[in-house]
């Protein structure tokens, strides 16, 4: 077999075969695959939660592995095709150059938009702007605290965690009925979070006009 020759689209942080290749994954198209990985996060999870590892003792240990893994098939690869055990293989290849100047410049503009915007929303929210982007972030925080004191750190995680591995694969099968439950609670949703912005509205405009009456007494 040919060992494929690295390349600057092969190591772009999201490409659209990476995104091919976590729909796969989540949607369990090849299950022992799925399986494996479903079982290596349960097992994490478990040394955890469970046995109290460290979660960066886990990761300095998995990440050390991995690197071990990598050397020993690198080079003992390499060897045994010096001893002929294993059909001469194309070697790999590291550029020195991964990303060039005019393909930075062709996603300048994109990029400068997203930043711009993103900016732009932080601001208003850290400055308290009564918008809807206010109290989404507040009711997110909230449901995060809640849920975080419930369940620890580790817990909520471990529930993102199946979350991730099994809502893809139920919806995918029960679509149908999903929809029409998402969507009655999407029109609830709508309503109770446009009567919310309504009496928001109305505190700041009664804020205000308080904040002018005291201004024009003496």
């Amino acid at each position: 077999s040919v060992v494929a020759p690295i390349t600057t689209r092969s190591c772009c942080m999201v490409t659209p075969e990476a995104v091919g290749l976590l729909a796969k994954i989540i949607y369990w198209h090849d299950p022992m695959i799925s399986g494996m990985l479903f079982a290596t996060g349960l097992l994490l999870f478990l040394l955890a939660g469970v046995y109290d590892y460290s979660s960066i003792t886990l990761i300095a240990y998995i990440t050390l592995l991995n690197l071990l893994f990598r050397a020993a098939f690198y080079n003992g690869t390499a060897m045994l095709v010096d001893l002929n055990v294993l059909e001469k293989r194309t070697p790999l290849r590291f550029p020195e150059v991964f990303v060039t100047a005019e393909e930075v410049r062709a996603h300048a503009p994109t990029v400068a938009k997203a930043i711009n915007t993103t900016l732009n929303a932080a601001l208003r929210l850290v400055a308290g702007e009564a918008s809807p982007l206010l109290l989404k972030w507040a009711a997110a925080l909230y449901i995060l605290a809640l849920m975080s004191k419930a369940l620890g750190t580790t817990g909520l995680l471990f529930l993102v965690f199946l979350c991730v591995f099994s809502i893809p694969k139920v919806y995918q099968l029960r679509k149908s009925k999903i929809d029409e439950a998402l969507a009655v609670l999407i029109n609830l949703g709508r309503q109770l979070f446009a009567q919310a912005l309504a009496k928001g509205n109305k505190l700041s405009k009664k804020v205000s006009m308080t904040q002018a009456t005291l201004k024009k007494q003496p």
